[in-house]
C-alpha cells in the first residue's frame, strides 16, 4: 500500500530504490515491485549475502552490499593499487584534490569482530593470499588462527601477534569498541595500517580525530554506489573490465587522467547517441555522414584543439570497447563514458545538440542551422 501511495503505478515512475538498513524491508520492496511493476528497474541494499542472492534470484538488477564492496576494494588496494586509485579518482567529488594511493601492506592482518563486516573483509583478504588472525568473543572454528576476545584489551592483541602484524581491522558493530581497538593497537604498534568500521554518522568527529588509514561507513558506501549506478551506469562496467587489465594499464590510465584534469577529481558522464539525447548527432548519422569518436573531443570554440576529457568506454549492444580510439566510427545507439574537467561536459554538449556546431566540428565550416535552411542550401549547390 505504501509503494502504491508513493506512486508505484504512476506512468512517470522510472524505478524503485530500497536502501533502508533492514534487509527484510528491502526484500519486501523488491518483491512487491517485481510483482506489481515487473518492467521497472530496482536498486537494493542488502547487508546479508543470503538476502542479496535472494534478490538476484528473481531479477533485481543491482544489489549493493556495503561490507562486500569495502572488502573487495581493500583487497584490490593490496593487490592492484593502481586499479584502486583509478576507482578513487573516478568516484570522488569533482573538483576536490585527487586522492593519494592508500597502499595497505601485505603481511599478517588482525580482524577484530567476525560479524557480517569481518567475514566479508576476511574473505576478500584471503583471496589475496593475506594471512589472517581472527579476534572474536566467539571465533569461527574453520579459521586456522583465532584468539578469543574483543580486541579492546592489549593482552588480546598481543596474543594475536600484533607486534608482527601489518594491519588491523576494527570491525565490530560498536563504534566505541572499534575506536578502543584502534587506539590500543596504535599504542602497541604505531605504524600499523588501521581499518575502522564506523556504524553511526553521529560519531564522525571521533573517527576523523583518530584518522585511520581507511574508514568504512556502510550508509556512505551504499549512497556512493547508488549514486554511481543512477548517474553513470556505465562506470561500474568500466571498473569490471579494467580489473582484467594489468597494473601497467592502470598506471597509463592514471597518467592520462592526470594530464587532462591536473590535480583535481574529474567529472564522469556518459552519452547515449540517440534522437532524444543527442539530436545533432542523430541528424548527421541519419543523413549518412561519417562521425568518429574524435569528433566529440574537438573544442566547439576551436576545432583544432581537444576538449579536456577522455573516453573511457564505448558500449554498442553487447560489444564493449575499453578506452576506445579516436578513430572509432560512431553509430546510432552507442553509449560512451567520459571523464574530464567539469566545464568540458557543457562544451561537448554544444556539438551534440546543435547541428551548426557539429558541422563546424566536422568540417570547419558553419552550416545553416535548421533542417529547412540546410535543404535550401543543398538545392542551391545543386
Amino acid at each position: 500500500e505504501n509503494l502504491i501511495a508513493a506512486g508505484l503505478h504512476h506512468p512517470l515512475c522510472a524505478g524503485v530504490i530500497a536502501l533502508t538498513n533492514d534487509d527484510p524491508v528491502n526484500l519486501s520492496v523488491a518483491v512487491t515491485t517485481k510483482l506489481l511493476r515487473p518492467e521497472l528497474p530496482i536498486l537494493c541494499r542488502a547487508d546479508l549475502l543470503e538476502t542479496a542472492d535472494n534478490m538476484a534470484s528473481f531479477g533485481v538488477e543491482d544489489v549493493v552490499n556495503a561490507f562486500e564492496t569495502f572488502g573487495e576494494h581493500l583487497g584490490i588496494a593490496i593487490n592492484n593499487p593502481g586499479h584502486h586509485l583509478l576507482y578513487q579518482w573516478l568516484t570522488g567529488v569533482p573538483g576536490e584534490p585527487l586522492a593519494m594511493p592508500m597502499e595497505p601492506p601485505r603481511g599478517t592482518w588482525l580482524v577484530c569482530g567476525y560479524g557480517r563486516f569481518g567475514k566479508a573483509v576476511a574473505r576478500h583478504l584471503d583471496k589475496q593470499g593475506i594471512q589472517l588472525v581472527v579476534v572474536d568473543e566467539h571465533p569461527p572454528s574453520d579459521h586456522e588462527r583465532t584468539v578469543v576476545g574483543r580486541g579492546t584489551e592489549a593482552h588480546t592483541l598481543l596474543e594475536a601477534g600484533i607486534e608482527q602484524a601489518a594491519g588491523i581491522v576494527a570491525g565490530t558493530a560498536d563504534d566505541i569498541n572499534n575506536l578502543s581497538i584502534a587506539m590500543t593497537a596504535r599504542q602497541l604498534k604505531p605504524d600499523l595500517f588501521v581499518v575502522l568500521r564506523q556504524n553511526r554518522h553521529a560519531n564522525a568527529a571521533l573517527f576523523q580525530r583518530f584518522a585511520a588509514q581507511a574508514t568504512m561507513q556502510p550508509s556512505s558506501i551504499v549512497a556512493h554506489e547508488f549514486l554511481s549506478l543512477l548517474t553513470t551506469p556505465l562506470l561500474p562496467r568500466f571498473f569490471n573490465l579494467a580489473l582484467h587489465q594489468g597494473d601497467a594499464w592502470a598506471d597509463v590510465a592514471l597518467s592520462r587522467i592526470a594530464a587532462v584534469v591536473g590535480d583535481t577529481v574529474p567529472e564522469v558522464w556518459d552519452r547515449e547517441l540517440s534522437k532524444t539525447e543527442t539530436l545533432a548527432i542523430w541528424q548527421a548519422l541519419s543523413e549518412g555522414r561519417t562521425l568518429r569518436l574524435g569528433d566529440l573531443l574537438r573544442s566547439p570554440s576551436n576545432r583544432e584543439e581537444n576538449l579536456a576529457c577522455i573516453p573511457l568506454l564505448l558500449k554498442r549492444g553487447s560489444e564493449e570497447i575499453l578506452v576506445p580510439d579516436s578513430d572509432t566510427p560512431l553509430l546510432d545507439g552507442d553509449r560512451i563514458l567520459f571523464c574530464g574537467e567539469a566545464h568540458t561536459r557543457r562544451q561537448q554538449a554544444l556539438g551534440l545538440h546543435d547541428y551548426n556546431t557539429l558541422n563546424y566540428l566536422l568540417t570547419g565550416n558553419q552550416a545553416p542551422g535548421g533542417l529547412v535552411w540546410r535543404k535550401l542550401a543543398e538545392r542551391n549547390k545543386a
